[in-house]
């Protein structure tokens, strides 16, 4: 196929007809305007007959040379020309040969007015093409002196989905490179807001894995993502936080970040301050984060926007502390935060802080974290809090708490003391005994001395879990004999059999087990073995 070129063309009779005719009286016809069309019809057919008949053949120059001739014709359509890049891109993607062919050629020359067409398509296409080009060592380099980072940086906000995709790709496989990582983090440093907007968008983008994360790192980008979280400019700032919850998920992150960071809790823009709670977040997710942030100093920072007015930006700082709260070694350090917040009420945040000191009390240093700080005896009195929701949790707290063996015995004094008709402590107690170790605990603590009180208790609450207590207590040997010892009986059938007692159910258990009990205590062979005496438990 020749180069495109304009040929000349024959004397017409519908010339006659033409608007250039000056003798011709009356309306004329546009010729030239009416053939465009067609001429645009007949390129694309040159065009697509082209690409078909060279499918699976070497890219040659002197094809290249034609493509170069339909691109920088004003007569040649968009779809047209997004069809001879389309083709490029998929040579250039498997044969490195021809990507050096096409870097070599004219055809590069075009690319600039193809990112920046009006047509969809078009800029899909060179976006497509860049993508091949810089996949290959030998024409990247190329490609990355062209700087056309800033223009598929304004790509990202294309309102074509496709197209913002597609330049988004391209921009990941540059940061893949070192070099390519350095473009794009150099546009952080440009004068135009916009390509810095731009940028720290893209960035947050290849922070999503941990390769082009890594990629960020490299180049030295966390120095200009500092001075972004400086800037005077709010959309940057929110975006730049944005960026440093992306980093933070791979846990490339600084103390000097983390403090710029907290200085944007106070930063006028709502989003800003939720961006920032969020980098936060995702910085206190990973130990080394947490250490990060407690380590920079500013932890304090945290805890004073527990009393600003914002519920939400209270709520998020409820949740970073939490989050802290997970790592075992740095734990004791912030204990005495999560009993203090412990017990405030109406505020669904605290909730957060309640839950981490649920899970605080899972592990044996953390539980005894907790009763360092005098936090067993804050939470002991809140089984007689008014509120039921904090009655509930502290209920919960305790009864974990008690599963650590070393804490047992003294949580179970604690909560003997508690014992009335207001208090919950008799749940935790009837919980803690449902484990031998834990029964024994509660029979040593004294709780038998005021089972026969509470069976007679005007509160049915407490007659109920009364009983499950002793239900608990005489299934197991070693305190079995102790509950017998109390005989029972008597103020559990009476239990049974009130109509209008609801724990009906529960006093019947324990009364079943009692008589398991009794039934086993009457077999001589059974205080025959070593170790076991009637004595025993009382």
């Amino acid at each position: 196929m020749p180069l495109l070129s304009r040929q000349n063309s024959r004397t017409s009779l519908l010339s006659w007809w033409s608007d250039r005719n000056p003798g011709l009286p009356g309306p004329t016809i546009n010729i030239h305007s009416l053939a465009k069309p067609l001429i645009k019809w007949m390129y694309d057919r040159q065009v697509l007959d082209m690409i078909r008949d060279n499918r699976g053949t070497p890219l040659s120059k002197e094809q290249l040379e034609i493509c170069a001739s339909y691109l920088f014709s004003d007569l040649v359509g968009w779809a047209t020309k997004a069809a001879i890049f389309t083709d490029l891109a998929h040579r250039s993607l498997i044969h490195e040969i021809e990507a050096r062919a096409v870097v070599d050629s004219a055809v590069l020359g075009y690319l600039a007015q193809m990112l920046g067409s009006p047509n969809a398509g078009a800029r899909r296409c060179s976006c497509d093409l860049l993508t091949s080009l810089v996949a290959h060592q030998s024409t990247r380099i190329t490609i990355l002196e062209l700087n056309h980072c800033v223009r598929l940086v304004s790509l990202l906000q294309d309102q074509d989905s496709i197209v913002s995709s597609a330049a988004m790709w391209v921009l990941s496989r540059i940061a893949q490179w070192p070099d390519g990582a350095q473009a794009i983090i150099d546009l952080l440093s440009d004068k135009s807001p916009a390509a810095v907007l731009g940028a720290i968008d893209a960035l947050a983008h290849i922070a999503n894995k941990p390769d082009g994360a890594q990629a960020i790192v490299d180049a030295k980008g966390l120095d200009h993502i500092l001075n972004s979280l400086k800037s005077d400019s709010p959309g940057i700032r929110e975006w730049a936080c944005i960026l440093v919850a992306r980093l933070a998920q791979h846990k490339f992150i600084t103390p000097a970040i983390c403090v710029q960071v907290v200085t944007l809790l106070s930063d006028e823009s709502p989003a800003i301050v939720r961006n920032s709670m969020d980098a936060l977040r995702g910085i206190a997710n990973e130990p080394d984060g947490a250490h990060a942030i407690v380590d920079a100093k500013v932890f304090d920072h945290i805890l004073k926007s527990l009393e600003v007015k914002s519920p939400d930006v209270r709520q998020w700082a409820c949740q970073i502390v939490a989050r802290i709260a997970e790592h075992e070694s740095i734990t004791p350090a912030i204990c005495a935060v999560l009993v203090a917040h412990f017990s405030n009420e109406g505020r669904t945040y605290d909730r957060d802080f309640r839950d981490a000191l649920s899970k605080v009390a899972r592990t044996a240093n953390g539980a005894q974290a907790i009763v360092d700080v005098k936090g067993l005896d804050h939470i002991l009195n809140l089984l007689e809090s008014d509120s039921p929701d904090v009655r509930e949790r502290a209920c919960d707290l305790v009864a974990r708490l008690a599963e650590h063996r070393s804490l047992t015995p003294a949580i179970c004094v604690g909560l003997v003391a508690l014992l009335s008709d207001e208090s919950r402590a008799i749940d935790v107690l009837s919980k803690i005994a449902q484990k031998p170790d834990g029964a024994q605990a509660v029979v040593d603590a004294k709780a038998l001395d005021h089972v026969q009180k509470l069976l007679k208790s005007p509160s049915w609450n407490m007659r109920f879990w009364t009983c499950v207590l002793v239900e608990a207590l005489a299934k197991h040997e070693s305190t079995a004999l102790a509950i017998l010892e109390l005989n029972l009986n008597a103020q559990l059938e009476s239990l049974v059999c009130d109509e209008d007692y609801p724990g009906t159910p529960a006093a019947s258990l324990a009364l079943t087990q009692i008589a398991r009990c009794s039934n086993r205590a009457k077999d001589p062979a059974y205080f025959a073995e070593p170790g076991r005496s009637r004595a025993k438990g009382l």
